[in-house]
């Protein structure tokens, strides 16, 4: 996520380069099929994405690109259901995804958590977001190695004492079968403030 509070009192120059430094917030990418792992069962990903805001004039978002590096470890906990840590150098995502349903070429799955940021150019000059996704995966397997995954997502946002709304999606592709690459773009919009952003990455599953 790329967040710059401009009516708030912080240290411009120093939040954006922590923000290109450190990463930032989980919360757009998918990188993930439909499917859920088995009972006991543990994945984990590692992926990197360009992140661009385009933001309008006097809003809350500042204009700027940033590679956002995460680490997913999903693990099941039954046969239709897994947790998922999905962590960034300065933000943590925490969520619960159920199987909806599983036949041999389409999955479908329901997903929901919380997110946390943090930024701070000092002790008192700190920022705090928030963020509560509920997503939907939908995945068509082409064949056993290669498939598409469409994720759209809605985000209820908290930045301090302010909250917004942001909804779209990502679309991936996902190659192979025990080791899998993941190539991915994302689309989403503020509803409240009106950003768009968009990403593009890549992740690697083990």
């Amino acid at each position: 996520m790329i967040l710059i509070i401009k009516n708030w009192s912080v240290n411009r120059s120093v939040i954006t380069g922590l923000l290109i430094i450190t990463g930032g917030c989980a919360s757009f990418s998918s990188l993930q099929t439909a499917d859920v792992m088995d009972d006991g069962k543990t994945n984990l990903t590692v992926s990197g994405n360009l992140i661009y805001s385009l933001p309008e004039t006097d809003n809350v978002y500042e204009e700027g690109n940033q590679l956002v590096t995460q680490f997913m470890v999903r693990r099941g906990i039954s046969n239709n259901n897994e947790i998922q840590a999905v962590i960034s150098p300065n933000s943590l995502n925490i969520n619960f995804k159920h199987l909806l349903s599983k036949n041999t070429k389409f999955l479908s799955a329901f997903s929901t958590g919380a997110g946390y940021t943090f930024l701070a150019s000092s002790f008192d000059d700190q920022i705090h977001i928030a963020d509560v996704p509920v997503s939907l995966y939908l995945t068509y397997m082409i064949h056993d190695h290669f498939g598409v995954t469409l994720n759209p997502k809605i985000m209820y946002r908290f930045i301090g004492d302010e909250s917004t709304v942001v909804f779209g999606g990502s679309l991936n592709l996902v190659f192979g079968k025990k080791i899998k690459f993941y190539p991915e773009g994302t689309l989403f919009y503020d509803a409240v403030i009106g950003n768009l952003f968009t990403s593009g990455g890549f992740a690697l599953s083990f």
